[in-house]
């Protein structure tokens, strides 16, 4: 089997690479050392239960395609996996083909040290990572720790987020050197945040009764690490941005036309409204 950057020749894919369960009170553990994964194509990589240990030491992981990551972190019982000294080149899934992130993953402790990550590439979010865990306001999990220490990433990309996407700055994983790796453009990448008008949209202006915008107001949207959202061209119907238009004074103005309307490359326009 052949894999590339976003596809695998062969037409079998496996379910789970590596499954690792414990039974009663007992705990499992897995020790991969000094190994090479070389073109797998799996939906899942490695996927732990409760009370499972896994460490992978000095190995190289290459030319697989993991549907749902290496390591889908998921929410079925407290788990530890280790990964370290080992290397990660040219992966590929939809996203976060290493470390995915799952909704309520709350009992895994993650920890790659000294690991080295190139030409890994995600088709959608997230080149090496991709968090999409949610908690609950006011929620306090057990864990949540994914670590990423002294690690080299190089080369790897993604539509959105060439290492990371995470719904929020706040979730995603540590990484032990962040400062310089949000130096890299478009490496970090969040859900958007914020909203700016653009530099040629007026800022204010007066409407009297029965008059319409008498030109469109122009914004941008943008992450949390200040990222414009909608700057590439769009590849599919997929790829578009819809905002949908209300008044928060429906007796004194209505809106001409459909209240749902899509973004343009690079900025968004607000269509005429009659006062």
């Amino acid at each position: 089997m052949l894999c590339s950057s976003t596809r695998c020749d062969d037409i079998y894919t496996l379910d789970i690479l590596i499954d690792c369960y414990s039974i009663g009170n007992l705990q499992s553990y897995i020790d991969i050392i000094d190994s090479t994964l070389d073109k797998i194509k799996s939906f899942y990589g490695i996927m732990g239960y409760d009370k499972a240990i896994i460490n992978i030491v000095n190995s190289i992981i290459k030319n697989c395609f993991f549907t749902y990551g290496f390591i889908p972190a998921d929410s079925k019982g407290i788990k530890a996996i280790t990964i370290q000294d080992s290397k990660f080149i040219n992966n590929s899934g939809n996203s976060g083909p290493i470390l995915n992130i799952m909704n309520n993953s709350e009992d895994y402790t993650i920890n790659f040290n000294n690991c080295y990550f190139e030409n890994n590439h995600a088709i959608y979010y997230g080149g090496i990572v991709y968090s999409h865990k949610y908690f609950d306001d006011g929620y306090i999990p057990r864990f949540s720790n994914y670590y990423f220490n002294d690690c080299i990433f190089k080369n790897n990309t993604a539509k959105k987020g060439n290492i990371s996407f995470s719904f929020e700055k706040s979730h995603e994983p540590y990484f032990s050197n962040i400062e310089e790796l949000r130096k890299i453009e478009g490496a970090f990448v969040t859900n958007p945040s914020y909203i700016e008008l653009t530099s040629d949209s007026v800022d204010s202006i007066s409407l009297y009764s029965g008059e319409k915008l008498p030109f469109e107001i122009k914004f941008q949207i943008f992450d949390e690490y200040n990222n414009l959202i909608n700057a590439e061209p769009l590849n599919s119907i997929n790829d578009m941005m819809l905002f949908d238009l209300e008044f928060n004074d429906t007796k004194n103005g209505k809106i001409l036309g459909y209240p749902v309307y899509n973004c343009d490359i690079g900025y968004c326009a607000i269509p005429q409204i009659k006062s």
